[in-house]
């Protein structure tokens, strides 16, 4: 427990969410090198006078946590964006038995407001169904198959199949690009799902979704769930996405899928997200939909308060 929290001491600094990176999974997440501002040396004059308190070192750019199975991206500015993606393992050791089926999920934020974020877990042991849906792959910001998700549930706590994630690559610079890819599709399928996020380091994302492999290409849905305070409206293959009363961000998707929005739907358990436990918040899930025989590219345009505006 204390190295826990040594770890989570040292990556707050990250962000809102940052949390995702010792998640519900239970995984740990080492930093490839010290993410903590350096400790300042003791001194007699410290002892006399009082030491003052160092200057936070906030790093901004691509960092990697792959024991983990995370890489964060963070912007520079006063109001940083943050996105943090998951292609690591279902969850801690071999049971996972808190994992979600979340390989190659998203989360995003802005300054101090969550964009895309985690379902979280709302329940336990009352409703089997409603635990299956926050466990499932269409709960979280990637890609279903077929209507299967990339890891399958057997029980509140365990799992009758499991993908296993890989990063493919790791490339800092103007623009920070991140590739990888799950089998969780591969046995029954016979195709994987690989995903490569593009961020410029400023406004500009794009996530890039593909099923390679030689089995035939069915329909998919990619899922994207908003905080409960953001609100979406569609227009076209666009999605207009605002907080606040101000426009924050818009989602446009220039391959072959269709978009639509759920919300606090009570067939499909869709559009939920859960706080803390056992509280449950309707919010808006956004859904491209439509078979994937070309690459899906969505791209995610962050808006300035001048942007807004426009």
């Amino acid at each position: 427990m204390a190295k826990i929290n040594e770890i989570m001491a040292k990556i707050n600094e990250i962000g809102p969410k940052a949390a995702f990176l010792v998640s519900h999974s239970g995984r740990r997440n080492e930093p490839e090198g010290d993410l903590a501002p350096p400790a300042k040396d003791p001194s007699i004059r410290d002892l006399l006078l009082g030491s003052a308190a160092p200057i936070p070192v906030t790093r901004t750019g691509l960092r990697s946590f792959r024991e983990g199975g995370y890489s964060v991206i963070r912007s520079k500015g006063e109001s940083p964006a943050v996105l943090i993606f998951d292609h690591g393992p279902v969850g801690y050791l071999s049971i996972a038995a808190h994992g979600h089926a979340d390989t190659l999920a998203v989360w995003l934020s802005v300054g101090n407001q969550p964009i895309l974020v985690d379902a979280g877990t709302y329940k336990y042991h009352s409703d089997r169904v409603i635990r299956d849906a926050f466990r499932s792959t269409i709960a979280h910001n990637t890609l279903t198959l077929c209507g299967v998700g990339s890891s399958r549930p057997a029980g509140p706590f365990n799992w009758a199949s499991k993908a296993k994630g890989r990063c493919v690559v790791v490339q800092d610079g103007p623009i920070a690009r991140l590739v990888a890819e799950h089998d969780g599709f591969l046995t029954r399928f016979r195709l994987r799902h690989r995903r490569t996020i593009e961020f410029d380091g400023a406004s500009q994302i794009v996530i890039t979704d593909e099923l390679l492999g030689d089995g035939d290409i069915g329909e998919v849905t990619i899922s994207f769930l908003l905080d409960p305070a953001c609100e979406a409206r569609l227009d076209g293959s666009s999605f207009h996405v605002s907080a606040g009363g101000r426009s924050i961000a818009r989602l446009v998707s220039t391959g072959p899928l269709s978009a639509s929005i759920t919300r606090g739907d009570t067939h499909s358990n869709l559009g939920w997200v859960s706080p803390s436990f056992g509280v449950l918040l309707p919010a808006s899930c956004l859904l491209f939909q439509g078979k994937l025989e070309q690459p899906s590219v969505i791209r995610i345009n962050l808006l300035s308060e001048t942007q807004a505006q426009h």
